[in-house]
């Protein structure tokens, strides 16, 4: 028995030119699937249907899928991957940095869902992937371990703190939304 589709579906992959969008491009295109994947600024390799993207951008995602479509036909699969980090600490990171973590991170996401999900509705079928962060899971934990620690002591947060809200958020995100 094979894992392959029974057809190659088209599949497309936000952040799909470095790590862990990479791997997801290379291994849907080992089942056989048709790949597309987004960049911003490092094309993937010449190997897959790229295509320059800002997912911040409702203009470049709307003409992404529909190079995409024109190519393969409609996004069957969606791996919502795209994403940024900007670390630092609370009081020395601008509150543009902050929103752009958000923006690139979570509402990106809901961007290409909303894009994705006019296809897959018509075709009554469809996947979103939405990729996220183990941090998603640790929310808790570290919110609990902060509130134990003295507001006057030094607290150990991670410098990377503005990466928690968007993974925990997106994971919620997906099992809510109403398709």
């Amino acid at each position: 028995m094979t894992n392959a589709p029974v057809s190659p579906r088209v599949v497309l992959i936000t952040g799909g030119s470095r790590g862990i969008g990479l791997a997801c491009a290379r291994h849907f295109a080992a089942l056989g699937d048709h790949v597309a994947v987004t960049y911003n600024s490092s094309p993937p390799p010449s190997e897959f249907f790229a295509v320059k993207c800002d997912v911040t951008n409702n203009d470049d995602v709307d003409n992404a899928f529909k190079a995409i479509e024109e190519q393969f036909g409609p996004v069957q699969v969606l791996v919502s991957n795209a994403g940024i980090t900007r670390d630092g600490l609370l009081l020395r990171m601008g509150e543009d940095d902050f929103a752009s973590v958000i923006d690139a991170n979570l509402t990106a996401a809901y961007r290409v869902c909303k894009r994705a999900t006019q296809g897959m509705l018509r075709a009554r079928s469809g996947r979103i992937i939405l990729m996220s962060s183990v941090v998603a899971l640790l929310v808790k934990r570290i919110i609990l371990q902060v509130k134990r620690v003295s507001l006057a002591s030094h607290v150990h947060w991670p410098a990377n703190w503005v990466h928690v809200p968007s993974p925990s958020t997106l994971s919620h995100l997906v099992r809510s939304i109403p398709i």
